[in-house]
Formats: structure tokens, sequence, C-alpha cells
């Protein structure tokens, strides 16, 4: 919900914004939000080259979507087919003639894919989502210190490419009629510091996926958060 949050913000903003989403549509993801469930997607863009014209779809001013498509199916194709996976992605996309200002690739919950990889090796900087729930957090520690530098850093620096850069950690689905909610930011914020944004409830996330509105109640520097 974060991105989807983010990505009609800065479409409001006046940026040229395209979403990806890298999550199974199963999941939920960005899918089950705007209610695109069509069978094509990225999958058909890094498979069979379609343009990206064909597979995106309008959602509002300046901002567009990209599903993902059959993506077990590329992510074998990635593993087993290409010499240089970690790279697909970005050579299919910098054949397209669509501009856009930003782009946003939703990863949550396949972090560990090829696919997913190849979005960590072409992004530029990166946003964390957390939920303010054991488990969220333990999914956090995992990644930061384990996935970030053994295996997305290692993969980047080993081309040339510098690690890649956290722009904000975003507390999600935050209640704060509960203590074990705001325990969980006050950990978050000891550890993490100045990258932790103002929270988002439950609440406050679906209103501003719809309308985009309270942009000025939310600390989030956008400026370097390109794919």
């Amino acid at each position: 919900m974060c991105y989807w949050v983010l990505s009609a913000l800065l479409a409001e903003q006046g940026l040229r914004t395209l979403m990806i989403n890298l999550e199974q549509a199963e999941r939920g993801g960005l899918n089950s939000y705007i209610k695109k469930e069509g069978k094509s997607g990225l999958s058909d863009l890094l498979i069979e080259d379609r343009p990206l014209a064909e597979l995106l779809f309008p959602v509002r001013k300046n901002l567009y979507y990209l599903p993902g498509g059959d993506l077990l199916k590329a992510d074998r194709y990635i593993a087993t087919e290409m010499a240089t996976p970690n790279a697909l992605l970005e050579t299919a996309m910098n054949k397209q003639q669509h501009a856009f200002d930003v782009i946003i690739i939703d990863c949550a919950g396949n972090s560990k894919s090829h696919l997913a990889m190849n979005a960590f090796y072409w992004a530029d900087a990166m946003l964390v989502a957390v939920g303010l729930r054991e488990k969220g957090m333990d999914a956090l520690g995992d990644f930061m210190d384990r996935q970030l530098p053994l295996m997305i850093n290692r993969m980047r620096q080993s081309v040339g490419k510098e690690p890649i850069q956290i722009v904000n950690i975003i507390p999600n689905w935050h209640d704060r009629r509960t203590s074990g909610s705001s325990k969980q930011l006050e950990k978050l914020k000891k550890r993490h510091r100045e990258l932790v944004s103002e929270p988002l409830t439950k609440v406050e996330a679906i209103e501003w996926a719809w309308k985009a509105k309270g942009a000025q109640n939310n600390k989030l520097d956008t400026s370097s958060a390109v794919g």
C-alpha cells in the first residue's frame, strides 16, 4: 500500500510516475487496490519483448501501472535463459520510448526472487516499508542485516555499481490505539533514526491511496526514489 500511496502523491505533484508490481497476484499487492488483473504485464515485456505501451494501464493523470503478468514464468526465464540474469529489467526498460520521471517497483513479499534482484540491480534508491508488528520488524532486521549487504549490495558492487541508497523506512499500518504498535515504532526509530519517516495509519494509507491527500503530513524524501 505504501508504494501506491507514494506513487499517487508523486503524480499529483506533476511527475510522470510508473508503478511496476512484482508481487504475485494471489498475494494482493497493487493489483488488488486498482483492480487491474490482466494476465499480461512485465513478464511479456521481458520474455516476448512486447512494447510497453501495450501493457500499461493509465490510472489517473501522470500515473501509470504495469502489472507483473506471469511472474513465475518470468522468474524461471531469468534463471534458465539469461547469461547476465540481473540486468534483464534494466535492458528491457532502457529500450522503451516512454519517459517517466519516477518508476516505483513494488517488491514486497517477493524480495528474494530473480525479478526483485533485477529491480535492486537497476534502482537508484530504495524505500523500505515495514508493518509495525513483530513479524514485520523481524523481516526488516533480516533484510537490513543479511539480504541488503550480503546479496543486493554485493551483487551491485560485483558489476561496479554503488551500494543502493535507502532513502526512507516507512512504518506502515500504525495503530495509535495500541501500545504494541507504538513500542515497535519507538524501537524502529531508535535503531534507524533519521531514515524513519512519519508512520502511516491504516486509515491514512487508504485515504491517500485513493485521494492522494495529506502529503504535507508525511516527511518522505522522494527526490532520489527513482528506479
